[in-house]
């Protein structure tokens, strides 16, 4: 083996061990490295009671469905009035703001209110996972103006709910549990016509 060739051999793993460490293998991570915590607040002094002041994103567990490889997501927010809501999606990527990309990568979607219990919502016929369609979905998770998945970009500045965030802590911790849905609620969003709703 020549000499530009060996570098370029060296190269290549170095790179790929640096992937490793930090978690963004793609082929083990869909999302980022399990356990890792992005808390991100508000700068702003004085919001109104029902706008999140800080939140929470982090990567969860990995699962192989039908040879994919899918990661939990799980939001906690934390609103100004200190009300708090949880979601959680089990996603093969970190989800695109185009929810017809995103209904094709989603296995799961679950949402919590304060301390009540984790409801599922599921397509009545389909059985498949039933996301916001009212066009809220495209704000549910944070982004970057780019939609980067911030776990792999530690993006400073996201958009979250038509507010910008500042990263303010990256940590590690063990990896959470997946969630258990206390309940299961079958919609139909043909028929839907009032509560209860998705969103």
């Amino acid at each position: 083996m020549n000499n530009n060739l060996l570098l370029i051999v060296l190269y290549v793993l170095g790179v790929a061990q640096i992937a490793e460490a930090n978690g963004f293998t793609q082929a083990k991570y869909p999302v980022g490295k399990p356990g890792l915590i992005l808390t991100y607040s508000s700068e702003v002094k004085e919001l109104p009671g029902s706008v999140v002041r800080e939140f929470e994103l982090i990567a969860g567990t990995v699962e192989e469905k039908n040879g994919v490889s899918y990661q939990w997501i799980q939001l906690i927010a934390t609103k100004e009035n200190n009300k708090d809501f949880s979601v959680w999606l089990l996603s093969s990527e970190y989800p695109s703001e185009s929810i017809n990309t995103a209904q094709e990568k989603i296995l799961h979607y679950m949402l919590a209110y304060d301390n009540a219990g984790v409801v599922e919502y599921v397509h009545q016929i389909h059985g498949t996972p039933l996301l916001p369609a009212t066009g809220s979905w495209e704000y549910l998770l944070p982004g970057d103006v780019n939609g980067n998945n911030p776990f792999n970009t530690r993006e400073k500045k996201v958009k979250y709910l038509g507010h910008e965030y500042t990263l303010i802590k990256t940590e590690q911790y063990g990896v959470p549990f997946p969630p258990v849905a206390t309940s299961v609620i079958n919609l139909n969003p043909e028929v839907m016509i009032g509560v209860p709703h998705n969103t």
